[in-house]
């Protein structure tokens, strides 16, 4: 059953039965020969191993060692019948996360043929022309089970009905590549360096953190190795869920509920200074994205045309474009943590564009498929967006960077392209002027980030690293400055951009380019209101004529704005806290909700008024974008021209003084 036919293949509690007494017994008692060991890692000799005991390293390569999971867990519980809450509750989650991968792999021996092989080899004794594609077969069966093992594991810990456990504890990493020749040995790769940890903890709560660092290690190690594997398609080509909950396996990917595989630097809204828009932007979509259908598979902000998923910040260095990417992943994380939603966090990869022609479109369109996984609400950032995708005109364009952007176009308004409301494309950049064209029209949003520009925003800025500072030693504050009496710290860091606040009694606002400035004084001599259609189909033709590049596709992105608005009230506390109050509902239910609250959010703007206000933000912030690259050019030829003429006067001064010194 392929996974893009829309259903999984379901796990059910009879597919597990069937694999409990295998799994236990592997638990009970399982072989393995190491090739490096926890003790000599943690003695920092996997590196460079002394002479004296290279002999002692190669011996134990061929001596088999047995650990039993069970039964250190038993001692550690005194060998008593009733084992303490914590042990007991994470060798429950080893045993039933085993149990899947057991089942999993099966699954995949049979659609693969490697089960036919085995029977083959056992039946003849051999395989003959067969040998290679065994062998193949046998690595990715083994690797498929220690990955959904792992993958389960991780995913049991870090779900929200998991209860936490603190403990410290001695994790130094995996001594060596869990095993993959074969499904028994990656089994006892995996249980017996498992063993090894467990056997140093002296408490089922040591044993519990022990256990959930460990196996989120092997499903790192075993992704990494993932791309070398044979014969995947039989697994990576379908899904399966298991049954009543939301844990899915979809190939190699990692969806780790309330969590992610990949980490990030958590940044909280009250961190950011200024940046008022882009705030506002950042939260209105963490909310929207969380009112995805995982039944229907559809958002209704998607349906309702307001829902701007792929947008761009722009901004100088430092001016907080990187902190607003955190911002999203810390809230969409936050409330899928809450409301028991799976989270995916997919930024593009560092090394996208490489210098081998087609390898570039392979792994972009290897990083996009991440992103059509409907099981899951998915935040994928792509910082530094002018690298990847460079203006196909630009000398230093190259033919990765073109095969990227092609890629790009296709996979987001191409004939294939599909948008379930469930990914969230945030892009950061400090030059959008050199962002290929087609591309950078594809952003349904646009915002400047400018960073902190008032006194009262570096004010809160500096008492923002004071009281962060003064965390260390709370009885005795290090930072010890006063702040000004004039104004409440924060209270200038809220959402609505100035222009906003500061609107005329009409609700409009005005333009600030002095072009724009020109064009609309022309529009306004016909005497049109915000409330006809006629004053935006001939401020858009104006605009057409000088800016040739505006096209329809900006008339839809500024109606999805305008749409954004009108629904962008906060989402209410109990939403994003309370699974069954909004995010449990079904479709049309939450469909209706959200229009209820829509209808009585808009404050005393009218539609016409609010339409137009994003209609200058986005006109206004376009054309500041694509005049960013210019204007840097004209300060850089300025600073050179003064830097020229402040040489050309210190010669006069130095000719001088050396014709003064001749003299005298």
């Amino acid at each position: 059953m392929s996974a893009s036919a829309g259903s999984a293949i379901p796990i059910t509690d009879d597919d597990l039965a069937l694999q409990a007494g295998l799994a236990t017994q592997h638990l009970t008692g399982i072989s393995y020969t190491p090739k490096k060991t926890v003790e000599a890692l943690r003695q920092g000799d996997i590196q460079k191993p002394k002479q004296a005991e290279l002999v002692d390293s190669r011996a134990s390569e061929s001596r088999s060692e047995s650990v039993s999971i069970i039964g250190i867990a038993k001692a550690l519980n005194n060998n008593d019948t009733l084992w303490d809450e914590p042990s007991n509750a994470a060798l429950n989650i080893v045993r039933t996360g085993l149990e899947v991968a057991l089942h999993v792999a099966s699954a995949y021996a049979k659609a693969s043929g490697f089960e036919q092989l085995r029977e083959r080899n056992v039946s003849r004794g051999r395989l003959g022309s067969d040998e290679a594609e065994w062998a193949s077969k046998q690595e990715t069966h083994a690797a498929i089970t220690a990955f959904v093992f792992a993958y389960y594991v991780s995913w049991r810990f870090e779900s929200a009905d998991e209860k936490k456990v603190t403990a410290t504890v001695d994790f130094a990493g995996l001594p060596e590549p869990i095993a993959i020749g074969n499904q028994i040995r990656s089994i006892g790769s995996v249980l017996y360096h498992l063993g090894s940890y467990l056997k140093g903890v002296q408490t089922g709560a040591q044993l519990h953190k022990m256990t959930q660092l460990y196996f989120a290690a092997v499903l790192k190690e075993l992704q990494s190795r993932a791309a070398s594997l044979k014969y995947m398609e039989p697994f990576v080509d379908v899904s399966y869920r298991l049954t009543d909950t939301s844990f899915a396996i979809r190939g190699f990917e990692a969806q780790i509920l309330g969590g992610a595989v990949v980490e990030f630097k958590r940044v909280e809204m009250k961190e950011v200074m200024g940046n008022h828009e882009a705030k506002r932007l950042a939260r209105r979509l963490a909310q929207f994205v969380m009112a995805y259908d995982f039944t229907q598979r559809m958002n209704p902000m998607t349906e309702f045309g307001a829902f701007p998923w792929i947008f761009i910040f722009q901004g100088q260095a430092g001016t907080g474009k990187s902190m607003l990417l955190s911002v999203m992943q810390t809230l969409v994380q936050d409330y899928c943590r809450a409301l028991s939603v799976p989270f995916q966090l997919s930024p593009i990869p560092n090394s996208m564009v490489s210098s081998l022609q087609g390898e570039s479109a392979v792994q972009y369109e290897k990083w996009w498929s991440q992103l059509q996984n409907p099981d899951a609400i998915i935040v994928a950032p792509v910082d530094d967006a002018e690298a990847v995708y460079l203006d196909r005109r630009s000398p230093s364009s190259s033919e990765g960077s073109k095969l990227i952007v092609m890629s790009h176009l296709r996979l987001t308004e191409g004939s294939t392209a599909l948008t379930r409301g469930n990914v969230l494309q945030p892009h950061a950049t400090n030059n959008a002027d050199m962002i290929d064209a087609p591309v950078f029209s594809r952003y349904m949003a646009r915002v400047i980030v400018p960073g902190a520009q008032t006194r009262n925003d570096y004010n809160d800025q500096m008492k923002s690293w004071g009281d962060k500072v003064n965390t260390i030693i709370p009885d005795k504050p290090i930072i010890d400055l006063q702040f000004p009496k004039d104004y409440v710290y924060l209270s200038d860091q809220g959402l609505v951009p100035k222009d906003e606040a500061d609107k005329k009694a009409d609700g409009l606002i005005a333009f600030k380019d002095k072009g724009l400035v020109r064009i609309w004084e022309e529009v306004e001599a016909k005497k049109l209101t915000a409330e006809d259609y006629d004053l935006y189909g001939t401020f858009f033709n104006k605009l057409h004529e000088r800016f040739d590049q505006f096209t329809s596709r900006d008339v839809r992105n500024i109606t999805t704005s305008a749409t954004s608005r009108l629904f962008g009230f906060d989402f209410p506390p109990e939403w994003l806290e309370n699974r069954d109050t909004f995010v449990g509902k079904d479709y049309d239910t939450k469909k209706r909700m959200i229009l209820e609250k829509a209808l009585e959010f808009q404050g005393g703007l009218t539609v016409a008024q609010v339409l137009f206000q994003e209609m200058v933000h986005y006109v206004e912030t376009t054309v500041a974008m694509l005049d960013s690259g210019r204007q840097y050019r004209i300060r850089q030829m300025a600073d050179d021209i003064l830097e020229r003429t402040e040489a050309a006067a210190m010669a006069q001064q130095l000719t001088a003084q050396r014709h003064d010194g001749a003299t005298a």
